[in-house]
């Protein structure tokens, strides 16, 4: 009988009315479940999130008298670590095309006497 009542085929709603008692809450609780949108498609257990109300945030608190100097110190900080393979990347790049070109040309000196 549970079988049938928690199955995953379309005949476990029959059942569950078909049987009497307090068995069509759970037949209720499944069509509850059913309803839940994207983003809680599961309960999870044992998990607290908390949240705030958007009118008591501030989006943009303190931004220009903390967040830019955030940044420029964070960019500081990397500048020397990232940059360096990009500069060395492009020097390669730029030198292999320069060579490219210059090995896909013809010698002048070897067409100097056709006429």
């Amino acid at each position: 009988m549970t079988a049938q009542l928690f199955g995953f085929g379309t005949h476990s709603t029959i059942s569950a009315l078909e049987l009497s008692g307090n068995k069509v809450v759970f037949l209720l609780l499944g069509l509850i479940e059913m309803g839940r949108q994207f983003g809680n498609l599961i309960r999870m257990r044992h998990i607290i999130t908390y949240t705030i109300s958007p009118f008591e945030q501030r989006a943009f608190a303190n931004y220009f008298s903390k967040g830019i100097p955030n940044v420029w110190r964070r960019f500081r900080a990397q500048v020397f670590k990232v940059a360096p393979p990009f500069v060395l990347t492009y020097l390669v790049y730029t030198w292999a095309n320069q060579e490219n070109e210059r090995l896909k040309r013809k010698n002048p000196a070897d067409f100097a006497n056709d006429e």
